[in-house]
């Protein structure tokens, strides 16, 4: 995928995935494919820095302001975190433009005082249960697959 360091802006693929913040912390669910993922660290600055609206350059630039790291390795680390999540379509590219009061607020802080590179672990762990796929909304029994096997409420 081709995509600019100074252009692009990026969002949550809202429609497969959840974020949810513990502490510094972020844990993001995929449901369509099963994985999660853990972001930490620098990673976790990023990833808000992000989803308010800044590009990778931007990103980079305020990574550059805060630690003793070059523009082109923060640059490098932070295209190379966001096309990993591009890959999973955890992200996509945004099509509309943040709200500027959101963007400088989230991005004005960096939680992180030691300077590594932006990374997310995944994991595929809980993927089974994750993967279960609710067919039959419109009744009180509900119907649930996973792979192939059906499981149902038993009818007394």
């Amino acid at each position: 995928m081709e995509i600019s360091n100074s252009s692009h802006t990026f969002e949550l693929n809202e429609s497969q995935v959840v974020c949810e913040a513990i502490d510094n912390d972020l844990v993001l669910v995929h449901f369509e494919s099963g994985l999660y993922y853990s972001i930490r660290g620098i990673g976790s600055d990023v990833y808000r820095c992000l989803m308010a609206g800044a590009t990778i350059a931007d990103v980079a630039n305020r990574l550059t302001q805060n630690f003793p790291a070059s523009a082109s390795r923060a640059e490098e680390e932070v295209r190379r975190f966001v096309l990993g999540l591009l890959d999973d379509d955890v992200l996509r590219i945004r099509t509309s433009n943040p709200t500027p009061d959101t963007m400088c607020q989230v991005a004005a802080t960096l939680t992180v005082r030691t300077y590594e590179p932006p990374r997310f672990e995944k994991f595929d762990d809980m993927a089974d249960q994750l993967l279960l796929d609710k067919i039959d909304d419109d009744t009180r029994q509900a119907v649930w697959v996973t792979d192939t096997v059906i499981v149902a409420p038993h009818d007394h």
